[in-house]
């Protein structure tokens, strides 16, 4: 099961999201779903970088490969793992629409799941669910 998680602040400003799991649709590398997933992923990290002036920084994690972590403010960051080839330096603000980098070959601890984007939402250095942040959309993209 794929999961998304949606940060919020107290005034309802979204900010963040989390990502993780597998659709389960097919096996891994031929999951459509989880490769669609991974694009709808990307998309929503470029239109952050759109609309918003927030920080970047990134690390090399054990789990996550090279790991990008967006400081979004009020305590919420948004973490972005699994990436490669990275188009910015520790520190800078990316421009909208520039690519923050490349899906990498997936670590060990998600050799089952295949390439993806790792995301994760946090408050206060903690995992949130980003589902309460964001509305409830429909899943209809097989047909």
């Amino acid at each position: 099961m794929t999961t998304v998680t949606i940060y919020q602040n107290k005034n309802g400003t979204y900010k963040g999201f989390e990502l993780s799991g597998h659709a389960g649709y097919a096996k891994s590398g031929a999951d459509i779903v989880c490769a669609a997933i991974s694009m709808l992923t990307t998309n929503t990290i470029n239109s952050i970088e759109t609309f918003t002036d927030d920080f970047f920084s990134y690390e090399e994690n054990e789990e996550t490969g090279c790991t990008v972590i967006q400081d979004l403010g009020d305590g919420y960051a948004a973490v972005y793992g699994q990436l490669k080839e990275l188009n910015f330096a520790k520190g800078d603000t990316p421009e909208a629409g520039q690519v923050l980098g490349y899906v990498s070959e997936p670590t060990k601890y998600y050799t089952t799941e295949g390439s993806n984007v790792y995301f994760q939402l946090k408050k206060d250095g903690k995992a949130v669910d980003p589902k309460e942040y964001l509305p409830q959309m429909a899943m209809d993209t097989l047909d």
